[in-house]
């Protein structure tokens, strides 16, 4: 399209059943809160612990949303069809919009899935970064030790409740 009508109009293209839309959040008669409880419900089970984790949530949600219009979708098509007949007496263009309905509920169902493991991932490498600097910590902690020709019990007490501490922030992370 080259006018601006032209460019309005075919930009509307996504909304009838949104399996492409990435520009439209909202289509039909979803509501933008129900995506806010969607949201609300990630953020509740994910609890991001920083900006990046916040963000990868936030894309999560949406491969959500998408991925449960893809499968809206879908079922709207198989009920159609059921409705319309036997498989056996579907015209060619039925069975294309089955199809299409399939690729677009695929394609949404692995970025939900990509969106998870994004998030995973991301907890394990910080969980990991975090050991590795305890783990250091303790080394460093020891070499210290072995180089005082004594600890006093006080010193001693201190250094473990140091070194407990760091386990539970591990374990929190």
């Amino acid at each position: 399209m080259r006018t601006e009508q032209g460019k309005n109009i075919s930009s509307q293209n996504a909304t009838k059943h949104g399996g492409c839309s990435e520009k439209h959040l909202i289509i039909g008669d979803e509501s933008s809160e129900d995506f806010e409880d969607l949201q609300s419900m990630w953020m509740q089970s994910y609890m991001p612990r920083d900006l990046a984790e916040h963000h990868m949530v936030e894309q999560l949600t949406r491969a959500d949303w998408f991925f449960q219009r893809a499968e809206r979708n879908m079922a709207e098509v198989e009920f159609g069809l059921m409705e319309s007949g036997s498989p056996a007496d579907w015209t060619e263009e039925q069975e294309k919009k089955l199809l299409r309905m399939q690729r677009y509920l695929t394609a949404r169902s692995n970025l939900l899935a990509k969106a998870k493991k994004a998030i995973e991932d991301y907890r394990k490498n910080r969980t990991n970064e975090f050991q590795k600097a305890e783990k250091h910590e303790i080394v460093k902690q020891t070499a210290k030790r072995k180089a005082e020709d004594e600890m006093t019990v006080e010193e001693c007490i201190k250094e473990m409740e140091e070194i407990a501490e760091l386990r539970r922030k591990a374990k929190n992370l």
